[in-house]
């Protein structure tokens, strides 16, 4: 597999592809018995064939939970549980105002690319190998370096992320700047790669048209900037796959992750064929999350 440098396409052979597939097999693929499915009511049937279907690894979830609002959580949709008495527990919120399934089919792919994260080491499995995994913890910082230095986020939760780790970054300046206060400062900094890295999934598969737009505003900020005699700018990086890039590569930026961690999906014609029938079964389907909440501590 070729090596990522910024601005550059990913270039692997198909049949290497095909192999790394392979070798991805023994990730598991669905939600067996042993996931609990809970508070969806007559809906616990569709909703855990189509998480399955989406084609993540699920070897970290345990439950996946249609769950109340609390004061923590109000303005939240969803979130997965990395550690605790809840780990492995993928939370859907605000059934209570009839989460459309579309809108549904975004929030499970955020909170499985964070129980996906290429952030922490032990799941380079599931990207099928460690060099996998680094390219896609990689690509989450220099993602979030763009951002930062062109100030063009990727939507306004994406923003508000970014506001927390400047305070963090305030607070540490402030404070005593001792392990505690350091360790606080890169969970902030961990925190916003990953949330860059889960809302880029999300828009891939439910809005990719925006993705694209969020891309060109950023190159556009970086070549206005460089003319303007800036240094020290990153070295703009793609966010997405462009138009003209071959069909049978392994794509550019999240294509590129979410190519490594889909064990059924080998180039980028495959990919957008697997995004387009996702996202059309949800937004095909007939039914309202209304029935069953299950509430958690306030």
């Amino acid at each position: 597999m070729s090596e990522r440098t910024n601005g550059t396409r990913y270039i692997e052979d198909l049949a290497v592809s095909r192999k790394r597939a392979e070798g991805q097999a023994e990730r598991r693929r669905h939600l067996d018995e042993n996931v609990e499915v809970v508070g969806f009511g007559r809906n616990s049937g569709w909703i855990k064939d189509r998480a399955a279907q989406l084609g993540f690894p699920v070897d970290n979830i345990s439950r996946l939970r249609s769950s109340s609002n609390t004061r923590e959580t109000k303005d939240v949709l969803g979130s997965f549980t990395y550690r605790g008495e809840d780990e492995g527990t993928l939370d859907i919120y605000k059934h209570k105002e009839n989460l459309k399934p579309i809108v549904l089919f975004g929030v499970l792919v955020h909170e499985f690319q964070h129980e996906n994260t290429p952030l922490d080491k032990k799941n380079a499995f599931l990207y099928g190998s460690e060099a996998n995994r680094a390219n896609a913890a990689n690509f989450a910082t220099s993602a979030a370096k763009q951002a930062e230095a062109t100030q063009v986020f990727l939507n306004p939760y994406h923003k508000s992320h970014f506001q927390r780790l400047t305070e963090a970054r305030a607070r540490f300046e402030r404070g005593e700047k001792n392990e505690e206060d350091r360790l606080s400062l890169e969970q902030s900094e961990w925190l916003f790669q990953e949330e860059t890295l889960a809302i880029m999934s999300e828009l891939r598969l439910a809005n990719p048209e925006h993705l694209c737009q969020v891309e060109q505003a950023q190159m556009e900020s970086l070549a206005r900037r460089t003319r303007g005699g800036e240094v020290d700018l990153p070295e703009g990086i793609h966010l997405i796959s462009s138009a003209v890039s071959d069909p049978l590569n392994s794509g550019q930026g999240i294509d590129r992750v979410l190519i490594d961690l889909f064990a059924e999906v080998n180039n980028l014609q495959e990919l957008n064929l697997h995004i387009a029938t996702q996202r059309q079964a949800f937004m095909e389907a007939d039914i309202t999350f209304d029935v069953d909440n299950v509430a958690i501590a306030a």
